[in-house]
């Protein structure tokens, strides 16, 4: 399936190829100055099930360079022992794609985020943002919705108002 010259998402590219031979790849759409690196690309699963740690802690801390780039997180990555993610690696959150954090585990976010009010996180782990997350980013709020708080005046959110709290202290 060739590509060449038509305007495409990401997940087509991956998928059109497999993951195979791309490491990076610049949006037009994307207004900062970042590359974005997609993880599938790089081989992790992105079921929610495989731990994905390894090749998300490679993208943020060695493949991306110096200058910065974006994550994006287009599926859901599961995180299964302490992470940070340093302040040039910023995170793209699509809708449907998340981080699953497992039972003792802490991801800390140093850099950029980037998330609708949807959820983002999930798992018993939990988030911390970094002091250079809301001083370099200018992130200045932390939605519980992140954690899957709905204001439907039904759904018990208390979990996600607390998982938000934690992250932001």
């Amino acid at each position: 399936k060739i590509l060449e010259g038509k305007p495409v998402q990401a997940d087509q590219i991956a998928e059109a190829t497999g993951g195979a031979g791309i490491t990076a790849l610049h949006s037009l759409d994307h207004k900062g100055p970042y590359p974005y690196y997609v993880p599938r690309a790089h081989g992790a699963a992105g079921d929610g099930t495989t731990d994905d740690r390894a090749i998300l802690n490679t993208l943020a801390n060695t493949t991306i360079p110096a200058g910065g780039g974006t994550i994006r997180i287009d599926r859901a990555y599961r995180i299964a022992s302490n992470m940070t993610f340093p302040s040039k690696a910023a995170l793209s959150f699509a809708r449907g794609g998340s981080l699953s954090i497992d039972t003792g585990v802490t991801v800390t976010i140093n850099g950029p985020l980037s998330a609708g009010l949807h959820q983002i996180f999930s798992g018993a782990g939990s988030v911390r943002f970094g002091t250079a997350t809301a001083s370099v980013t200018g992130v200045p709020d932390i939605y519980p919705q992140w954690w899957g708080a709905v204001g439907d005046n039904s759904t018990a959110c208390t979990a996600a108002f607390t998982a938000a709290g934690v992250a932001a202290d």
